[in-house]
């Protein structure tokens, strides 16, 4: 589940943003705490992420499971990640 954009393979605990780049669904970002990375798909390159969906301040709002382009994957902004 490598991404070209993180340098590390996701795993629970990582916080990354999710744009456009990651699904159509996402017209505004959202910056995201994975929980489980869910790799099953018959389209390459995308799957699953579960997680929590963070407010400005870092706090979980609302658990949410999304289809995405793993490639597009975006890390936090600076200042972001607890």
């Amino acid at each position: 589940m490598s991404s070209t954009i993180l340098s590390q393979p996701l795993q629970a605990g990582d916080v990354v943003r999710l744009t456009k780049a990651a699904s159509p669904q996402f017209g505004r970002p959202l910056l995201v705490r994975v929980v489980a990375v869910i790799a099953k798909s018959s389209v390459g390159g995308w799957g699953y992420l579960e997680g929590y969906v963070l407010d400005d301040r870092g706090d979980a709002t609302a658990r949410r499971r999304v289809f995405v382009n793993f490639a597009g994957l975006k890390p936090p902004a600076t200042g972001n990640r607890k």
